[in-house]
C-alpha cells in the first residue's frame, strides 16, 4: 500500500507544479547601496513565494549578504573605520604619470574600490515569518569601500596631488604616494563609499496558498463480490449460476491517498481554516480513485475532508449476468470494471509524505541561508 501512495504522491505533486505553479511568483524590491543607510520595505507574497531583493550599485566581492527571518521589528548599524601607515625611505623630488597609474592600478581592489554592479538576494517566504532583515555588511570591516564613478578623473587628481607632495623637503616616495592617495580617495568625487546597510521588509501575507499530505481514507466505492454457486431454483435449467454476494463486500472501503489542500490563511476568522481538497489514490490491481471535497485545515499538520470519492469497481464481463449460468469456469477470474461514485471521509497529515523530492518542497520547516539563523541567504 505504501508504494501505492507514493505513486499517487509522485501523481499530485505532478498537479500541484501545474495547476498552482504561482507557488513559484515573486515580489521584487530594490536597494541602491550607493544611497546607503537603514532603510525599510513591503513585500506583498503569499507562503512559497520568493522575496527578490535587489540591490544596485553595490561590490559583491567585498560585502556579504545575509537575510533573517523575524518575528519582531529589527535594526542593523552601518559601521565605517579605516586605517594607514607610516612608511620610512629617502625623499620623493620627483614622481612618473606611469608610475603613478600603475600605482593606482594595483591599488584599487585592495583600497577597496570596485566598480559597482548589481545584487539579487533571493528570500523563499514562509507564512511564519512576518518579515526579514537584509544585513549588507563589509567582508573586512575595518576597511573603507567605495565605489568607483569615474576612474580617469580619480587618477588625473591622484597624480596631481602626488606630484604636489614631492620636492626637496619631502618624504619618500612611498610615503608621498600612500598619502596622496589617502587624500585624493577622500576629497575625490570620482569615488563614493559604500557603508554596511540594512533593509527591514514587513511581508503582507496574500493569496492563495496550498498543502499536501499523506491521508487515511474510508469510502462507500466499494468493490462488487461475486460466486458461482449451485442452482436451487425449480425447475433447474442450470446446474450453477453466478450471483452478487452481498454479504462478502465491504460496506466502506479503507485506503491511502494523497491529498492536496487549497486554502487562503488571508482570509478573516474561522473561514480560513476551510480547504478545497483533492486527492488521488492507488487501489489494489493500481487503480486510480479520485477524491474531491472541503477540508477543515487544523494549523498546517492536520486536515479533516469529506466529499465524493469516483473510483473503479469490479463487475461481471461483458454478457455474463447476475443469476444465469457462468459462460465459462473461469468467467470470476477475468473482471471487468466500472466507474463508480460515493462518499467519503479521510484525515491527512503533512508529515505523512515521502519527501521534499516528491513534493516540492512545500513542507519546509525553515528558511536557511549560509551562516544565521532562522533564515538567510548566502552570498
Amino acid at each position: 500500500m505504501f508504494v501505492r501512495y507514493l505513486f499517487a504522491a509522485s501523481l499530485v505533486s505532478s498537479l500541484a507544479s501545474l495547476f498552482f505553479s504561482t507557488a513559484n511568483a515573486q515580489s521584487e524590491i530594490d536597494f541602491d547601496h550607493a544611497e546607503g543607510g537603514n532603510v525599510s520595505r513591503t513585500a506583498k507574497v503569499g507562503d512559497g513565494e520568493v522575496i527578490a531583493v535587489n540591490i544596485l550599485d553595490t561590490c559583491p566581492k567585498l560585502f556579504n549578504y545575509g537575510y533573517v527571518g523575524y518575528e519582531g521589528p529589527k535594526s542593523s548599524e552601518a559601521r565605517r573605520t579605516g586605517g594607514s601607515a607610516n612608511i620610512e625611505g629617502e625623499t620623493c623630488t620627483a614622481l612618473e604619470d606611469a608610475e603613478l597609474k600603475t600605482y593606482i592600478e594595483q591599488n584599487l581592489e585592495s583600497s577597496g574600490i570596485c566598480v559597482a554592479e548589481r545584487k539579487t538576494v533571493r528570500i523563499p517566504h514562509e507564512a511564519k515569518y512576518g518579515g526579514y532583515l537584509v544585513e549588507i555588511t563589509r567582508i573586512d570591516p575595518k576597511q573603507t569601500v567605495r565605489r568607483l564613478l569615474d576612474k580617469n578623473k580619480l587618477t588625473s587628481e591622484f597624480v596631481e596631488r602626488a606630484k604636489s607632495l614631492t620636492g626637496p623637503n619631502a618624504p619618500p616616495c612611498a610615503s608621498v604616494k600612500q598619502q596622496a592617495w589617502e587624500k585624493t580617495l577622500a576629497s575625490s568625487s570620482a569615488v563614493k563609499p559604500l557603508a554596511d546597510s540594512s533593509i527591514l521588509i514587513s511581508v503582507e501575507h496574500t493569496g492563495w496558498t496550498y498543502g499536501i499530505a499523506g491521508a487515511f481514507t474510508g469510502s462507500h466505492v466499494t468493490n462488487h463480490e461475486f460466486a458461482i454457486v449451485p442452482n436451487d431454483s425449480t425447475p433447474a435449467t442450470d446446474d450453477t449460476i453466478v450471483i452478487r454476494n452481498k454479504d462478502g463486500e465491504d460496506s466502506v472501503a479503507l485506503g491511502a491517498a494523497a491529498m492536496i489542500h487549497l486554502y487562503n490563511p488571508d482570509l478573516s476568522g474561522w473561514i480560513s481554516n476551510w480547504a478545497i481538497s483533492f486527492g488521488l489514490g492507488i487501489s489494489e490491481g493500481n487503480k486510480v480513485s479520485y477524491f474531491l471535497g472541503p477540508s477543515y485545515r487544523f494549523g498546517k499538520q492536520a486536515f479533516m475532508t469529506i466529499g465524493v470519492n469516483i473510483g473503479s469497481i469490479d463487475t461481471l464481463p461483458a454478457g455474463q449476468r447476475v443469476g444465469v449460468a457462468p459462460e465459462t469456469e473461469n468467467v470470476l477470474n477475468n473482471l471487468g470494471s466500472k466507474t463508480e461514485g460515493g462518499l467519503f471521509l479521510s484525515i491527512s497529515y503533512s508529515f505523512l509524505n515521502p519527501g521534499e523530492g516528491a513534493f516540492k518542497g512545500p513542507f519546509a520547516t525553515k528558511a536557511t541561508g549560509t551562516e544565521k539563523s532562522p533564515a538567510q541567504s548566502s552570498n
